[in-house]
């Protein structure tokens, strides 16, 4: 089973609190941001291999120390010692977030934002765009976002990232929603064929609501995903 995991980051961490949670990332990640200036990003970053490995304990029983990362070609990490289980996080705003899975996992989320729709005509398909600006503006800026997140999704399962063109491919919905805005049961990638991955016509995708000015997708070989989003604390995050 995909199973999803959640973290909203809202407060300022103090520099022991900073510290504690820099305690429990790779010594090469822990290096790399103590010559950083520190930022909302680099928290969230570093919050993001830390529910990773929470979330990798809660699947198979191991310690944090056992727990060690390696990166592919273009920079998607995996577990060394344990290539049957995958994981991927992403992050936006306050949120971070974690797919955990026995096959090859992409999970995106994104915060809704009115001023990206513009985006749609330089990157999404002719259809996609046209679709898009039919909608009534209101809901323009989440209909972008459902579409966004399952490409990004997809190119983060992948391991290829935006080396593939994001109107390489293209999403059909089943049943009679026809409109990403619809709820969706069925999400049928369709490509290119040029730019395509084997086997990737058959993955299957996820969407979750877990708050209103977010959205979520998920995509897998695997099609048991898990019916909630696990979202937990901050301090949950602690790792003995």
């Amino acid at each position: 089973m995909v199973e999803i995991y959640a973290v909203k980051v809202q407060q300022e961490f103090t520099e022991s609190e900073y510290e504690s949670f820099l305690a429990l990332v790779s010594e090469e990640k822990r290096e790399k941001m103590r010559k950083k200036h520190r930022n909302n990003s680099d928290i969230n970053s570093i919050i993001g291999e830390v529910l990773a490995r929470y979330a990798i304990r809660k699947r198979i029983g191991i310690m944090n120390s056992e727990i060690h990362f390696s990166y592919r070609d273009h920079g998607k990490p995996y577990i060394i010692g344990m290539e049957q289980l995958s994981f991927n996080i992403s992050h936006s705003g306050d949120w971070v977030v974690c797919a955990v899975g026995n096959q090859e996992v992409g999970i995106d989320i994104e915060k809704i934002k009115s001023s990206r729709v513009k985006v749609a005509k330089r990157f999404f398909t002719k259809a996609e765009y046209g679709d898009l600006i039919e909608q009534p503006e209101a809901q323009q800026a989440t209909s972008f976002c459902k579409l966004w997140t399952l490409k990004e999704a997809y190119l983060k399962w992948s391991g290829k990232g935006l080396t593939e063109p994001l109107d390489s491919f293209w999403f059909e919905f089943g049943s009679n929603n026809s409109s990403p805005l619809a709820e969706k049961k069925q999400i049928q990638l369709i490509t290119d064929h040029e730019h395509c991955l084997k086997d990737a016509d058959k993955l299957n995708f996820r969407q979750y609501k877990i708050d209103n000015d977010y959205e979520l997708s998920v995509c897998s070989m695997e099609d048991d995903f898990c019916e909630e989003v696990n979202i937990i604390s901050i301090r949950q995050l602690e790792i003995e």
